[in-house]
């Protein structure tokens, strides 16, 4: 049947339901009003205040999910809800495999803009978290495509052997997450000591030895909006500024393994939590023993992410590798600097009413100037708090396919290229890696 305007009425409760924060961030009243109109009141007339809260609207089939219970999170775990795209899940293997099955009667397949789009019977992703394991399968013809953002493992495989592999780069429009080093104010409470630990992480000497000098520095948490044109704020790595916080913060001496320590012997140790993959165990490799330089002992501390987001959600953490996904149309600081924020998008745990008010500013600006300006309050206020180490951008997508698969000519934009189903086969079916 049709979406009606009740079906996202439930899709709001339903995640409220669960704990997510969603709409109730941006609008304080969502009304229905027959099967066509749905009315949500912002809380502030803010600039694309709407927008925001529209994006955060799903819809919702009651009949699914009529058998609701206090234990529905769990229960409709694996459940394949219905949806109004061209694709339904027709198989899953958890952190394996999804496989989409195209609806052929798919209302929107004759409209502008959609017709001669979504084209492929069946879309198999597969998942592999092994780089080496991916590219031999891909090698083999046992995938159709592989889509990569490590700029290495593009230079190393695809060279003249395979003169009959199409590659095709796109970059990217859009915010991309911001990856980069997270400080937990909360932990690490002294401030001298937090902008210490940013002069001694070497980000730039990481990125020059793992994407061999093609990757750019993320500029600052917000980097990607166009209409947001923002300041530099980077972290320099220099010893003698890091040696100078050190001391205001009251490490006085360097013990015999060089690692600086407080008149009662307390020594300058802090962990570093991330999830390990070949990319990232090397970058926190060499952060460390940039930072030892420096005197400062970063602990590699690598764990599944179930057990990072753990860690955050409770606020252990001393340092994380982390990255967020990038809001549109506006930077969503609140989900991570507020000091109510909380969860998985929070780990700064940051308690600071400045910083505070410059959000709600944000929120309550009336145009793009005036959101210009309470943006770029908020990054001068992450880099005085010292809880922030950019790392960089992925804003280019590299993609290796057989002859028998087609792609948009030079000038598409997409996160995803398999996923935006702007793409032709020989086949009936196409095998990607993601």
């Amino acid at each position: 049947r049709p979406v009606r305007a009740g079906d996202f009425a439930l899709g709001v409760l339903l995640r409220h339901q669960v704990g997510e924060t969603g709409i109730g961030q941006f609008a304080t009243e969502l009304r229905v009003y027959g099967e066509r109109i749905l009315a949500l009141r912002p809380k502030s007339p803010g600039y694309a205040a709407h927008l925001r809260a529209a994006k955060l609207l799903h819809p919702a089939e009651p009949g699914f999910y009529s058998e609701f219970t206090p234990n529905y999170a769990t229960q409709y775990a694996w459940r394949i809800p219905p949806t109004t795209g061209a694709y339904s899940v027709s198989k899953t293997e958890r952190g394996r495999l999804i496989c989409l099955s195209r609806n052929k009667q798919w209302w929107a397949k004759d409209l502008k803009g959609f017709r001669f789009t979504h084209n492929i019977d069946t879309i198999e992703h597969h998942f592999l978290t092994d780089e080496a394991q991916s590219w031999e399968l891909f090698l083999r013809g046992k995938l159709d495509m592989i889509q990569t953002r490590n700029v290495v493992a593009w230079q190393d495989k695809l060279n003249h052997e395979h003169e009959q592999i199409k590659q095709y780069s796109f970059k990217l429009q859009y915010p991309m997450p911001p990856y980069g080093i997270a400080i937990n104010a909360k932990q690490i409470t002294d401030l001298s000591t937090r902008r210490g630990l940013l002069h001694a992480m070497d980000m730039e000497y990481a990125m020059s030895v793992i994407f061999r000098g093609e990757a750019e520095r993320l500029p600052n948490f917000a980097t990607g909006y166009q209409s947001l044109p923002l300041a530099a704020q980077t972290w320099e790595f220099s010893p003698q500024t890091a040696e100078q916080h050190f001391r205001a913060a009251g490490y006085t001496r360097r013990g015999n393994d060089g690692i600086w320590q407080k008149e009662d012997g307390s020594r300058l140790s802090v962990r570093l939590a991330f999830t390990p993959s070949e990319k990232i165990t090397t970058l926190v490799s060499l952060l460390s023993q940039r930072a030892a330089l420096c005197g400062a002992e970063i602990i590699p501390a690598p764990m599944s992410w179930q057990r990072c987001a753990s860690l955050v959600q409770e606020q252990r953490h001393d340092m994380l590798f982390w990255a967020t996904v990038a809001g549109h149309p506006l930077p969503n600081y609140k989900s991570s600097f507020h000091s109510d924020a909380a969860g998985h998008d929070a780990p700064f745990c940051l308690q600071n009413e400045e910083m505070d008010q410059a959000i709600d500013w944000l929120d309550a600006a009336n145009n793009q100037r005036e959101a210009l300006q309470a943006c770029t309050q908020i990054e001068s206020l992450i880099q005085r708090a010292a809880i922030w180490l950019p790392g960089w951008m992925e804003n280019q997508v590299n993609v290796a396919a057989w002859p028998h698969v087609r792609l948009p000519d030079d000038g598409y934009r997409t996160y995803d290229i398999v996923d935006s189903h702007v793409i032709w086969t020989e086949k009936m079916m196409l095998r990607g890696c993601a």
